[in-house]
Formats: C-alpha cells, structure tokens, sequence
C-alpha cells in the first residue's frame, strides 16, 4: 500500500519541483469602462491548458481603476492570460436596473514580456470586448485553481522535509 503511494506521489514530487528559467513579472495599467475607472476583480494565470492553468495571482481593482500584478511562474510556460470580472456591460438581472458580474479575457504573450523586461504596463478597455456571465464559470475555476495550488504547495512542503535526505 505504501509502495502504491509512493509511486503515485513522486512523479507530482518531480512536477511540482520544476523551477522556471523565467524571473518575476509584473503587469500594471488601468481598468476602464467606456474611458472611466472602473473596479473589478483580475485573476492572472498562465496560459497552458485548462487542466494545468496555474494561478499566478489575484487582485481586487478599486474605484481608480489602478491596478499590479505579479506573477511567478510555476513552468516554462509564460503565456499569461487576465480574467477580468466586471460590470461594464449591458447584460442584467431580471427586470432589475442591476448589472450581473461578466467577464472578459486579456491574453499576454512571453514576447510582451521580454519586450518590456519583464515589467508590462497594460490599460485594458473593457468596451467592445467580448463578455461573458462570471457565475458559475468564474467561482468554479477559481475554486479549481486554489485547490490545485493548496495540493501542490503542501507537495513542495512535503517534499522539504528533512526526512527525505535519508531517504
């Protein structure tokens, strides 16, 4: 039973140790809607496949609309893409004058951030880009992606223990 663990924990070890040849990065702009601020929410992840997104980071856009991300990559892979969750559209809630979250999706290229040295500023305008209701999509994925990163930062824990130096 052990041995079945253990051949089944290592190859995640392996995975999950992988550095990257990438440095930090950081994305920095201005959230706008129709040329005026907006808030919002921004989930940045890199941009593999669904199955094996990573999340790189999330940050909640205030009034200004100002907003910085910074991100390390988990493989190398450094195709990037922005979630924005937003309001900046004319989909609403019943008869109600509420707007329901959407969101829009922003990708970045590992050549945009070579070209800025790794240090990209971005004004995204949400308005006449594609949008698409957040709920269930967004809570779901977002749900998947802490999970996954929980899993493999206690890997890379266990992984640490001074155990394994005896081993």
């Amino acid at each position: 039973m052990i041995l079945a663990i253990l051949l089944l924990v290592v190859p995640l070890l392996e995975v999950a140790a992988g550095s990257s040849k990438f440095k930090t990065f950081k994305i920095r702009g201005m959230l706008t809607c129709r040329g005026d601020p907006i808030k919002g929410n921004i989930i940045m992840v890199d941009d593999n496949w669904s199955f094996t997104d990573h999340l790189l980071s999330e940050r909640k856009v205030t009034e200004d609309g100002k907003f910085s991300l910074a991100g390390e990559p988990d493989d190398d892979c450094l195709n990037v893409k922005l979630i924005v969750q937003h309001r900046c559209h004319d989909m609403k809630t019943g008869r109600s004058d509420s707007r329901i979250k959407g969101f829009s999706e922003f990708s970045i290229h590992l050549e945009d951030l070579i070209r800025s040295n790794y240090d990209l500023e971005m004004n995204i305008e949400l308005v006449g880009n594609s949008v698409r209701m957040s709920s269930p999509v967004i809570p779901a994925y977002k749900a998947w992606l802490y999970g996954k990163r929980m899993f493999l930062d206690t890997i890379e824990r266990f992984r640490n223990l001074k155990i394994w130096s005896n081993v």
